[in-house]
C-alpha cells in the first residue's frame, strides 16, 4: 500500500466514523421525536375524551333546563292547583249540602 492509499484509507475511515456518529445522532433524535409524538397523541386522546364527556354533560344540562319550568310557569301551575282545590272543596260542600237535605 502506498502512502497515498494509506492517506485515502485514513480519510475514508474518518468519514465513515463521522457517518456512523451522524447516524447514531439521527437515531437518537428520531427516538426523542417519537416519544414526543406519542406523548402529544396521548394528550390529544385525553382532550378528545374530556371534550366528549363535557359535551354529554352540556347536552344533559341543556335538556334539563328545557324541561324544568321557569319561575313564572311554576307560579301559574300553583295558581291552577289552588283553583282546582277550591273547586273540589266547593263541590264537596255542595254534595254534602244536597245529601243533608
Amino acid at each position: 500500500m502506498t502512502g497515498e492509499d494509506a492517506q485515502l484509507l485514513a480519510v475514508f475511515e474518518d468519514r465513515m466514523h463521522d457517518l456512523i456518529r451522524l447516524c447514531d445522532e439521527r437515531l437518537l433524535r428520531l427516538k426523542e421525536l417519537q416519544a414526543t409524538l406519542e406523548a402529544k397523541e396521548n394528550a390529544l386522546r385525553q382532550s378528545q375524551h374530556d371534550y366528549e364527556e363535557l359535551l354529554i354533560k352540556y347536552n344533559t344540562m341543556l335538556a334539563a333546563r328545557l324541561l324544568a319550568p321557569n319561575a313564572a310557569e311554576a307560579a301559574e301551575a300553583r295558581k291552577r292547583v289552588s283553583r282546582l282545590i277550591n273547586e273540589v272543596d266547593a263541590s264537596i260542600k255542595l254534595i254534602k249540602g244536597i245529601a243533608d237535605d
